[in-house]
């Protein structure tokens, strides 16, 4: 559980339009920050880049939302790239960087895909059976290769 260093009313914060944030002064000088993006994600937990505070944010998601869209997209799974050794999957972001979602994510049913650099997230899309299907086969042809080797 987070322990708050305060509670700011989104209304009190300063947004700027050419990065995205909105900000907030910390009492170490430097200031909590969260995009616009994390608060239409429902994220309330504004940080500071130089010290270990946080702030909740009180605004109502809802309206936020209302007033500034839904940001994630959707995105099938089939159109990621799937890297083995690391059992990730990822698509290009806008930012040129990547999404990505961890294998053992996706299996348990999670949905969303992040970009590792500018927290941006897409909605995946699949169809879980299928997915978990598809996996067991690749262990099960995966094995016989192991074992074929060690023969």
């Amino acid at each position: 559980m987070t322990t708050y260093h305060d509670e700011v009313e989104l209304e009190d914060f300063e947004y700027d339009e050419d990065d995205g944030l909105y900000y907030y002064p910390c009492p170490c000088g430097d200031q909590f920050q969260i995009s616009r993006e994390e608060l239409v994600a429902g994220e309330d937990e504004a940080t500071c880049p130089s010290c270990s505070l946080v702030v909740k944010v009180i605004y109502d998601v809802d309206k936020f939302k209302e007033k500034y869209g839904e940001v994630i997209e959707e995105k099938d799974l089939d159109d990621f790239e799937y890297d083995e050794d690391a059992e990730v999957y990822s698509y290009p972001c806008s930012c040129s960087d990547r999404y990505l979602a961890k294998k053992s994510d996706i299996l348990v049913g999670k949905t969303e895909a992040k970009c590792s650099s500018c927290d941006l997230s897409v909605k995946l899309t699949y169809d879980k059976d299928s997915l978990c299907t598809k996996f067991e086969e690749v262990v099960k042809i995966s094995e016989k290769k192991t074992i074929k080797q060690h023969l």
